[in-house]
């Protein structure tokens, strides 16, 4: 049979063009290519002081530390963490947005791990990289295969493991820390570090009253003869109000005053990672009269580090997508079931096949028609 690649290629030389789009071509390019090796085999090898982490530039390249490198360090370990998030306006009874996660993984020395995260609301992801196999799972559904031709992996695996990094970034600027000594966790020894923010929520209240970029204030209309007072919407154009978000969007975290809070952090003397984060804390971001404050829970923990950890693929798994031809004539599932009269048959042009009648497979075209 001829492949697609070499059908492409006939097609080109006899009409001048391959038929198909630049990004077609680039895609299948990228699926031929093997997948790509670990990213930071480099890194691993740095030397980390340790001793020395209330430096900002220091601190930020040890909470920045991806899955990847983290796996050269330590060879095989288990990581657990919880981070509960909400986010409202101050004086709301309830936030207008509140999140929780769980997540554990599991990191073989063969370079093999597992990720499992369960958020509040029961959704669950699993993935498994088993094998130089790399499987998904969302949910009830079924394990599926990814060649991961792009190492899609490796940035799951450091999403799974940042739930501190992404915080971290948002407060790293005002966070104190103090160098609070040797210590020992899961069996190693660590030099324990202290985590304070200090509460700066004044200061953002204040500055929130002098903001002009905040939604038109509602016009509140007195009741007639004591009844009950009307609240009006001031009206906005539609592009105003687009332009309106995005540049307070924009100068969210410029606005965003730390408003207290207290952690501690573990890091492990022979390879630099942090093995022990614990943090609680707030930020208020003074961008009108009524501030949007937003308060973190986060844990995290690297534990079982050099155990043995043995980690199996997915038996249930699909290891392709099938594709179902679409019909050629479409009109003729109607004639079929003789909802519509069959239209006549051009002279010259093939007889279409009755319903029953033997056809083989065929896959669907890759070029745009």
């Amino acid at each position: 049979m001829v492949g697609v690649a070499t059908l492409g290629a006939l097609q080109g030389s006899v009409a001048g063009c391959t038929c198909q789009r630049a990004e077609n071509i680039e895609a299948k390019e990228r699926l031929t290519k093997p997948q790509p090796k670990e990213l930071s085999s480099a890194k691993a090898t740095e030397a980390i002081d340790v001793d020395a982490l209330t430096t900002r530039e220091k601190m930020d390249r040890v909470v920045h530390m991806d899955g990847s490198e983290i796996a050269a360090r330590l060879g095989s370990f288990v990581y657990t963490s919880s981070g509960e998030l909400s986010f409202g306006r101050e004086g709301e009874s309830t936030p207008a947005l509140k999140s929780a996660e769980q997540t554990r993984v599991i990191q073989a020395d063969t370079g093999d791990f597992s990720i499992d995260v369960v958020t509040g609301d029961g959704s669950e992801q699993k993935l498994a990289y088993v094998n130089e196999v790399f499987f998904l799972k969302n949910n009830n559904g079924q394990w599926r295969v990814s060649r991961d031709p792009s190492g899609e992996r490796n940035v799951y695996r450091s999403d799974a493991m940042g739930v501190w990094s992404s915080f971290y970034d948002l407060v790293a600027h005002a966070l104190v820390v103090e160098r609070t000594g040797a210590a020992r966790h899961a069996g190693r020894g660590v030099i324990g570090y202290s985590l304070k923010l200090p509460d700066q929520s004044a200061q953002a209240r204040e500055e929130g009253k002098a903001v002009t970029d905040a939604a038109p204030p509602p016009t509140v209309v007195p009741g007639v003869d004591g009844g009950p007072d009307t609240t009006v919407e001031a009206p906005e154009n539609e592009d105003a109000r687009r332009e309106r978000i995005a540049k307070r969007v924009a100068n969210w975290t410029k606005r965003a005053k730390p408003a207290g809070g207290t952690g501690r952090i573990l890091v492990d003397e022979a390879s630099g990672v942090p093995l022990l984060v614990e943090f609680n804390g707030s930020l208020v971001v003074g961008d009108g009269r009524d501030p949007a404050r937003l308060t973190v829970k986060l844990n995290a923990s690297v534990d079982e580090i050099g155990k043995a950890q043995a980690l199996k693929a997915p038996q249930d798994a699909i290891d392709e997508i099938v594709r179902r031809k679409m019909p050629a004539y479409p009109r003729g599932v109607f004639e079929d079931h003789k909802l519509v009269e069959p239209l006549p048959e051009e002279e010259g042009a093939p007889k279409r096949k009755k319903k029953g009648a033997a056809t083989a497979p065929a896959e669907l075209p890759d070029a745009d028609d």
